[in-house]
């Protein structure tokens, strides 16, 4: 059976940083799909059929002299056999109808950029989310929920545009609610392809050893660091598994320095 994967850490490729204006958001809408993170830090890797994605994006980016701001909110889910992406029928988020792309099989809310438009009730305030799959011919139906991560998480360290020395530690401090349910997740990664990704508690702060920012390149003009607070769970509806997942992030962009 051909299995569809969620990552939850994206991928992060040049191509995509350029084309969404360095926005690391992240997709259910690839080939293979992971759960979760970063596998080298927690092994909690399982293949799946379907794939639900709720996500709040923040973006603080520094274009030039001037910072620009963005909030998104978005809904994407994707169901699969073994002929490939199939239709699962009615998909909705806390009663709200997420609807297929037309012409595929793909789901997706209409994306609200610039800290306004409709959240589909995704409220990040450790509240129950309830998920409805109708179900089809190809695939079957369900109805569970999810707590969602406590409070948006909102970096406050190291700030937009900030130079990072190689040779010092880098301490990484984040706002908002305290939520011990909830997994952190830091990912650094500048264009030439070097990448660093730490799992921590959702604490307030994080220290990364100088000795781990070595790879990264000084000479690109742009690097970007995101945090993610996240939380997941595992479907099983007889042989089919459906991963479920509500993550906050908050990406901005820095450089390197020796």
């Amino acid at each position: 059976m051909k299995k569809t994967c969620l990552f939850l850490l994206f991928l992060f490729s040049l191509t995509f940083l350029i084309s969404s204006c360095a926005d690391p958001n992240i997709s259910t809408k690839n080939t293979k799909l992971h759960l979760p993170f970063v596998s080298e830090y927690e092994t909690v890797s399982d293949s799946v059929d379907g794939a639900i994605l709720v996500q709040q994006s923040r973006d603080s980016l520094l274009r030039g002299a001037d910072t620009s701001s963005s909030l998104n909110y978005v809904i994407t889910a994707e169901f699969n056999t073994s002929d490939g992406d199939v239709d699962g029928g009615t998909l909705q988020f806390n009663g709200t109808t997420i609807d297929q792309q037309s012409g595929t099989h793909y789901y997706t809310s209409p994306e609200e950029i610039h800290l306004s438009g409709p959240t589909y009730g995704a409220t990040f305030n450790g509240t129950q989310d309830v998920f409805y799959l109708s179900g089809s011919s190809s695939f079957p139906s369900f109805r569970d929920t999810l707590v969602s991560p406590k409070g948006s998480i909102m970096m406050t360290a190291p700030y937009t545009g900030h130079s990072i020395s190689k040779s010092a530690n880098l301490l990484v401090t984040w706002s908002g609610t305290r939520d011990s349910t909830s997994g952190i997740a830091i990912v650094l990664r500048d264009t030439s392809g070097a990448s660093l990704s730490k799992l921590t508690s959702d604490n307030g702060s994080y220290t990364i050893n100088s000795s781990e920012l070595s790879t990264f390149s000084t000479t690109n003009s742009y690097a970007y660091i995101t945090i993610y607070k996240y939380k997941y769970k595992i479907k099983t509806l007889s042989d089919r598994k459906i991963g479920i997942v509500e993550v906050s992030h908050h990406t901005k962009n820095v450089t390197f320095t020796n």
